[in-house]
């Protein structure tokens, strides 16, 4: 967000519509003793007196009007005027309908934005500013040279905020545009747009997954030292005093031979030697009398450290052990001194923003407005409470089911708040360290700064991350298409996204935004892959030790194929091929074998989309355009013999024959009825009889 650029002065003009005295909200809950801009005011409304998201600064919370010339200001003053206050009583006697709830400050900065941008270009081609004089051909030619400066998607916000002229035009003093410049078309397909031309783009898979791992390594492996290091340090801080009686806590402290003396662990001048400002905080003074203090015990000190009683920091425990990129173990940091700690602190919340981001599936708004004791159950399922801020002027309270690691993370983060409400937010020098934490807090700073410090680490924490700009909406979005994967994916997705009144509508702006992404497709495919691999090479396992893979003619073709892979593998063994007891060579070959068997809850089946023949569900059955393969709504297990049945698929057969057997049982059931269950007890007879056979 960037400061506002001063305005030119510009006279206010008279409105047809609304007095110059009108407080320009009237549609919002106000906070008490702020003062409220009225329409007469030209330059810039500060809407600080409405709550705002808490991820947006005080001095952006506006709208500033055009100041190409008065006609123009006017004109924007009454849009924003309307935007702001739609229900107004003007806009209902003019018969105006404009949005049930107010625009939000920035959606009408934006407008305002567009709108200046319209009366820069009108003044430079010398056009009147009588909007009912121009004809759509002009405004058209206006979208053509914005087409020049902005991506597809800004010009259908472009078209929106112009078609408002014309929706308003019986509102503007003066008029505004009499006709629509494109009728019968929408505005993306006005701007040309296509769903690729949306802005966003996903997180790259490699930094989604370390980004990912990394934020819950620090909040589950390491976050109990940095807190307890955190504590460690508060008591200490509150335990200092004087400085009298120094020559008895240091003889005390050196007799002690578990007594550790804290060396530098950053400063490459002084790395290695006594941290006189620690050594201070152990023994009860403070930082700015340490020095002074300690001056006559320096010596003694030194010899300690040389004796190999130094530790790096001083503020830590047994740390967490970790594997390293060269493959040691040891603790995931050096060590925790005051420096330290504050960066680790900072490290941890941002650690904590960047897994509720990615997982939860929350706007920024919404995860800088969750509160101390916001967790909840929901329906039975664990939720975190906060505030939706889009397009509602009494910012609700709405619950986002989450999993357990985010409540962790949740939890986390409001250890380390020292805000009275808020778990993400600025802590005007309210610092657990002697040194600034967190002045202003930034959601895109943190993630940045939060990459830069793992991959400053790494050497230490084996964590790493590779290079890539990520922004909270970005966790966002790529967790969104994510989900998209999963069965259920739309509704499921809705429901989370608090689109789930639209999904009725069929959204397609949830349906864009979970798109799939090239990148990720390819890796997806791949872990498809080696998951269906895994579970093939535990079939192969199976037969090996001589068990029944199962039981039809579809499993006596798949163990025919892993026979002629045994096969393949002890002729390369003879051949010297291969070594001996060397399963990898199986595995090669199984996976180069293409053995087609798709893996199921009731059955699996082995159906070849090369030769189909035989498939029982394509019977009859009207076979979509382009589809190859199996039609599983129309299986039939019990009678195709491409189908595999397993012990454990027979576990589940017979507990589904005890249920249709015993609603058959009952005398008051209809015949139809019993009719249906019979075909059905039928079809699981057969099912069961491929385990007899």
């Amino acid at each position: 967000m960037t400061t506002p650029l001063p305005l030119r002065p510009v006279q206010a003009l008279a409105s047809a519509a609304f007095a110059a005295d009108e407080p320009v909200l009237q549609s919002h809950s106000l906070i008490s003793g702020v003062p409220v801009p009225v329409f007469g005011d030209t330059g810039r409304w500060v809407l600080t007196a409405a709550p705002r998201p808490k991820n947006v600064a005080a001095y952006a919370w506006g709208v500033t009007m055009p100041d190409v010339d008065e006609v123009w200001n006017l004109r924007g003053r009454e849009m924003a005027m309307a935007m702001l206050n739609p229900l107004h009583r003007v806009l209902e006697e003019r018969g105006i309908a404009l949005a049930r709830r107010p625009y939000e400050a920035r959606n009408v900065d934006n407008s305002m934005g567009t709108v200046r941008g319209l009366a820069t270009w009108a003044e430079s081609q010398g056009l009147s500013n009588d909007l009912g004089a121009w004809e759509p051909a002009t405004v058209r030619a206006f979208l053509s040279f914005r087409k020049k400066a902005v991506g597809a998607s800004t010009l259908v916000h472009d078209v929106y905020r112009i078609r408002r002229f014309v929706l308003l035009h019986g509102l503007l003093t003066g008029g505004g545009l009499p006709v629509d410049p494109w009728p019968g078309l929408t505005a993306r397909e006005v701007a040309e747009c296509t769903w690729d031309d949306i802005k966003t783009k996903n997180v790259s898979p490699d930094v989604w997954f370390a980004l990912v791992r990394a934020a819950w390594t620090y909040i589950h492996d390491f976050a109990p030292d940095i807190l307890a290091a955190r504590d460690k340090y508060k008591r200490l801080a509150e335990g200092r005093g004087h400085s009298r009686g120094m020559a008895e806590r240091v003889s005390r402290f050196l007799a002690d031979p578990d007594n550790r003396v804290p060396v530098h662990l950053s400063a490459a001048s002084k790395r290695g030697q006594p941290n006189w400002g620690q050594i201070g905080l152990l023994l009860g003074t403070t930082v700015d009398k340490a020095n002074a203090s300690l001056l006559p015990y320096r010596e003694a000190f030194i010899a300690a450290v040389a004796e190999g009683r130094g530790v790096a920091g001083g503020l830590q425990g047994d740390l967490f052990q970790v594997t390293r990129p060269d493959g040691s173990r040891g603790p995931w940091t050096e060590g925790l001194d005051t420096r330290a700690l504050l960066n680790e602190l900072t490290a941890l919340r941002g650690a904590c923003f960047v897994f509720i981001a990615a997982i939860s599936m929350m706007r920024d708004s919404e995860i800088r407005a969750i509160t101390r004791d916001s967790l909840v159950e929901y329906y039975g399922t664990p939720a975190v409470v906060s505030r939706l801020h889009k397009l509602d002027p009494n910012v609700p309270m709405e619950r986002w089911w989450i999993i357990e690691p985010v409540a962790v993370a949740i939890c986390v983060a409001e250890r380390l708040s020292l805000h009275p409400e808020l778990i993400f937010a600025t802590h005007k020098g309210k610092s657990p360290v002697p040194t600034d934490f967190g002045d202003a807090f930034d959601s895109g700073q943190t993630i940045t700064s939060f990459i830069a410090h793992v991959n400053k680490g790494t050497a230490a924490s084996g964590l790493s991350i590779p290079a890539g700009a990520v922004a909270p909406h970005q966790l966002r979005k790529t967790m969104s298409m994510l989900t998209r994967t999963e069965p259920g994916w739309e509704i499921a997705l809705g429901t989370q996204l608090h689109h789930a009144a639209k999904r009725t509508l069929s959204n397609r702006v949830t349906l864009g935004y979970a798109a799939p992404d090239a990148d990720w497709a390819k890796l997806l495919d791949k872990t498809l892959e080696d998951v269906h691999f895994e579970r093939l090479s535990g079939f192969y396992d199976e037969y090996k030790q001589g068990r029944p893979i199962g039981f039809g003619p579809g499993a006596e073709r798949v163990t025919a194929g892993f026979r002629a892979v045994e096969e393949a593998a002890e002729q390369m063994r003879s051949t010297g091929q291969a070594r001996q007891g060397d399963i990898r060579v199986e595995y090669d070959l199984l996976r180069k074998a293409r053995i087609p068997i798709r893996f199921g809850k009731l059955n699996h089946c082995t159906v070849d989309d090369r030769n189909p023949t035989g498939a029982v569900c394509r019977e009859n059955a009207e076979i979509p355009v382009g589809h190859t393969g199996p039609l599983h709504d129309m299986c039939r297990p019990g009678r195709c013999g491409n189908a595999i049945v397993t012990l454990h698929h027979i576990g589940i057969w017979s507990a589904e024959k005890g249920s249709v057997e015993r609603q058959m049982a009952s005398p008051k059931i209809h015949p139809d009825r019993r009719a249906s269950l019979q075909m059905q007890l039928d079809d699981i007879n057969d099912v069961i009889a491929k385990a007899a056979q």
